[in-house]
């Protein structure tokens, strides 16, 4: 159903002026208007949103909160010290090995209720619908770069899972190997 008015898109120099930007340009330099605490209390209401849309139990709240705190620094800092198209690999990176830690703890809650939230907030979702929007609806020259780089970034997501787990695997099967042989050691000693 149309609007019973005709509406134009506003040239780029009339879209300039009101703006005072390209289009483009506001594309791709986000503008972060609340301030340096916004994304922490964000991680606050992602806690609280999956641990109420899952009803999760309550001892599943500090173990969710701590995962995302985990992901989202090591995503932070991948873009700090690379670029801020691996940072989801650091988030990963980051936050596998905790996932798996803390359902191997008996106070800990199964691997994938602190593995989703931590999940979902590193896959770029609106950057990849914005994407697949552009390029199915219209011929912006963003659209097949944001689409390219959504799946970059779940490629780099996988990655960081990937290598995660095997550092854990491998940390853990060490762990195990050094406390059997502190164990045969103390028992041929004596």
């Amino acid at each position: 159903m149309g609007l019973p008015f005709p509406v134009a898109e506003p040239s780029p120099k009339v879209h300039d002026q009101l703006v005072g930007a390209p289009p483009a340009h506001l594309l791709d330099h986000p503008f972060n208007r609340l301030g340096p605490w916004a994304p922490w209390v964000g991680l606050v209401i992602l806690t609280l949103g999956h641990f109420l849309h899952s009803c999760a139990p309550k001892r599943t709240l500090l173990p969710i909160f701590v995962v995302l705190v985990v992901a989202y620094s090591g995503q932070l800092a991948g873009a700090a010290l690379f670029h801020a198209d691996v940072s989801a690999f650091f988030g990963a990176l980051a936050m596998t090995p905790l996932v798996l830690w803390i359902s191997d703890q008996s106070w800990g809650p199964p691997s994938m209720v602190t593995f989703l939230p931590a999940f979902w907030l590193l896959v770029p979702g609106a950057a990849g619908l914005i994407g697949v929007t552009e390029i199915v609806g219209t011929d912006s020259p963003l659209g097949p770069d944001d689409f390219t780089a959504a799946i970059g970034t779940v490629l780099m997501i996988a990655l960081g899972i990937l290598i995660g787990t095997a550092i854990y695997n491998s940390t853990r099967a060490g762990l195990r190997g050094v406390a059997m042989f502190k164990g045969s050691a103390g028992r041929h000693a004596i």
